[in-house]
């Protein structure tokens, strides 16, 4: 990472195409998370009491990504160090690709992609809070509607940062879900079934009972079981 007076650089992996990140990105016009616009990503971070909207760009020519914040508000350590973990993340810009990418060159199918998809990384969903929640909304409903109710979901219960005529989000809470009422969830056209688990897993995340260490550290001993 370079710091500059204002903005930040990140350096990126050799395998990277910021062009087949946005199509990726651009792929659902109802997300409600970040927008795109004229090539550059938009998204708002709180850290703390502190929001930020920044605006993530690419320099091809220097193979960096640049994060500049855009509403007056300054970076501190804390704010840097969350947002650059979070985009580094989101963008999967850690995982080396080239063991794949070699074993790609001896499958006739995965060659074929890798050469349409060239240095398209895995984006990811960084918030485990969202990722969660992403998990119980798509529960036997198709891609668009799902995204339906999480805009639902975050314009009613989210808070929002207004730059230019338009609103950026922050994904709601558990604490904020935890004390809302099954009647309140239904009213966004969720299933009885869905309001029950959103709820329970707000609660249970809110009590400690719920952690992004402890459901990963599930689903391998599930697996472990299984083999």
């Amino acid at each position: 990472m370079i710091n500059e007076k204002d903005s930040l650089k990140l350096n990126t992996p050799a395998l990277f195409s910021w062009v087949a990140l946005l199509n990726y990105l651009n792929r659902e016009h109802n997300e409600v998370m970040f927008e795109v616009i004229d090539d550059k990503v938009r998204r708002a971070f709180r850290v703390g009491s502190d929001t930020y909207l920044c605006e993530i760009s690419y320099h091809e020519t220097k193979q960096l990504i640049e994060i500049t914040v855009l509403n007056e508000q300054s970076w501190t350590e804390k704010s840097m160090s969350e947002i650059v973990a979070f985009i580094t993340d989101w963008f999967d810009l850690n995982t080396d690709l080239e063991p794949f990418y070699r074993l790609a060159e001896t499958d006739t199918i995965l060659k074929d992609l890798t050469t349409k998809f060239a240095g398209l990384r895995m984006v990811g969903m960084p918030n485990f809070y969202e990722a969660i929640t992403w998990g119980i909304f798509g529960q036997q409903i198709n891609l668009g509607y799902t995204y339906t109710l999480k805009r639902r979901f975050t314009e009613k219960y989210g808070e929002c940062l207004s730059f230019e005529g338009k609103k950026y989000w922050i994904y709601p809470t558990a604490g904020k879900i935890a004390s809302v009422s099954i009647a309140e969830l239904l009213e966004l056209k969720l299933t009885l079934r869905k309001a029950e688990y959103l709820i329970d897993i707000s609660q249970q995340i809110v009590a400690g009972k719920s952690q992004k260490l402890t459901i990963l550290t599930c689903k391998i001993t599930m697996r472990l079981k299984k083999r």
